[in-house]
């Protein structure tokens, strides 16, 4: 008997999918990736039912093997990677972006500052503002 509830309280993998599934709606209800966050460092808190919680870990997730765990780790570690290298992407194209636009703000202050100068020193841009014609 003490054998048997030894395992059960054991650090499964189990009790993890099944504390996700006990909290899945809010975490689908998550504006975010932080407020995902901020739910899943209050689930195991906020469990205080085990033997709901150890029900749900062996009704629904109780016949996964090590090999099934090991496959369901990798298809999220697989998209995790895929997400990492999606904001990565879009980290690069934004800071091109923001290169580009600094270039032509550079640029268009150069060419504002050249006709200024040009402007006031042969006098042909302000000289022609003030003529009528």
């Amino acid at each position: 008997m003490m054998n048997d509830v030894a395992a059960c309280w054991r650090p499964r993998p189990q009790v993890g999918l099944a504390l996700v599934d006990v909290y899945s709606e809010a975490l689908l209800a998550a504006a975010d990736v932080l407020d995902a966050f901020q739910v899943v460092q209050g689930m195991a808190a906020l469990t205080h039912d085990a033997s709901h919680l150890l029900a749900v870990a062996m009704v629904k997730f109780g016949a996964l093997d090590e090999a099934q765990l090991a496959g369901l780790r990798q298809q999220a570690q697989t998209h995790v990677e895929r997400e990492e290298a999606e904001e990565e992407r879009l980290e690069v194209g934004r800071q091109q972006r923001q290169q580009q636009q600094q270039q032509v703000r550079a640029c268009t202050a150069l060419r504002l500052g050249a006709l200024l100068a040009q402007g006031l020193s042969d006098g042909g841009l302000f000289s022609t503002l003030e003529r009528p014609a």
